[in-house]
């Protein structure tokens, strides 16, 4: 067999060009893309600690932002409170036993209203924020009493039909009162509950009270606890008109006005935490005797 040499090397010399050219070629296509790889890998890393800084600026204005918020909410809350403590200030002024009244009946609506929370008494309305709206609402239910006359609020004996019916305003005058003190500056809910306990304390489970001769449940919860705890310390204090009575027979007098004057859930609940409102009332009459 004859090789010819020549076209040999010939072919021999091409394919080493080609995979010369070829090798090359893939070099330059590798060495693009590693380059491009180690390009983008630096933009990314670039644009990773941009975003990282950006989101440390982030966190800190709505950090910042929501301290700013808590701080107007704690404000409005401060001054909400200063305007129920004056409300109620005035209205201690002007009757001489409503002061301690005021007190005490925070104490007792605040003591029922946690024991509803704890037992899952309405659920549907008793939550963690009606605990804490309750106790500034309870100091303002008798704040109609502003526009009774003096003759009629302090008179110490038993009110005239006339007279009563006089009395009797004091609960819607007190509902308008709150709306248009508090209004759009507090909370919209503690308005609310301030306006159902002012108007709404004096309505009587079977419909017999007043303004509006509410029944059940139509009456807002927090002024069917206010019900209870009103004439509760109405009854274990002194007042202008009589004097105090003692506890046990003040409870035989919520027990057998539940269900008609007052929500039976409410009474019984009062019952239920009976040893505490005993030790509040030993420490009250401790507190005012010095």
């Amino acid at each position: 067999m004859v090789v010819n040499t020549v076209d040999l090397f010939e072919r021999v010399q091409m394919n080493l060009w080609r995979n010369i050219l070829l090798s090359l070629l893939i070099f330059a296509v590798v060495g693009y893309f590693c380059t491009t790889s180690y390009l983008n890998r630096n933009k990314a890393m670039k644009y990773a600690e941009e975003l990282k800084e950006y989101q440390a600026t982030l966190e800190e204005r709505v950090a910042e932002q929501t301290r700013r918020i808590e701080g107007q909410t704690r404000e409005r809350i401060r001054m909400q409170e200063n305007v129920i403590e004056g409300m109620a200030t005035i209205i201690e002024s002007r009757d001489y036993s409503t002061g301690q009244h005021v007190r005490n009946t925070k104490q007792y609506v605040t003591m029922v209203a946690k024991h509803m929370l704890r037992k899952g008494i309405y659920p549907e309305t008793v939550d963690k924020m009606f605990t804490e709206r309750i106790p500034n609402a309870a100091p303002l239910h008798d704040v109609g009493k502003i526009f009774i006359s003096d003759v009629i609020l302090n008179k110490p004996g038993k009110f005239t039909p006339e007279e009563f019916e006089i009395m009797k305003t004091h609960a819607r005058l007190g509902g308008e009162i709150v709306e248009r003190i508090l209004g759009d500056n507090a909370d919209p809910e503690l308005v609310q509950m301030a306006k159902d306990v002012a108007c709404g304390h004096h309505e009587k489970w079977d419909g017999s009270g007043y303004p509006d001769g509410l029944r059940g449940e139509e009456i807002p919860l927090a002024a069917r606890i206010m019900a209870v705890a009103d004439v509760f310390d109405a009854l274990v204090n002194k007042r202008v008109y009589k004097e105090a009575m003692a506890e046990d027979r003040a409870y035989e007098i919520l027990r057998e006005d539940s269900g008609s004057h007052f929500d039976p859930v409410v009474v019984e609940c009062f019952f239920e935490i009976r040893e505490e409102v005993h030790r509040y009332l030993l420490e009250s009459m401790k507190q005012a005797a010095i």
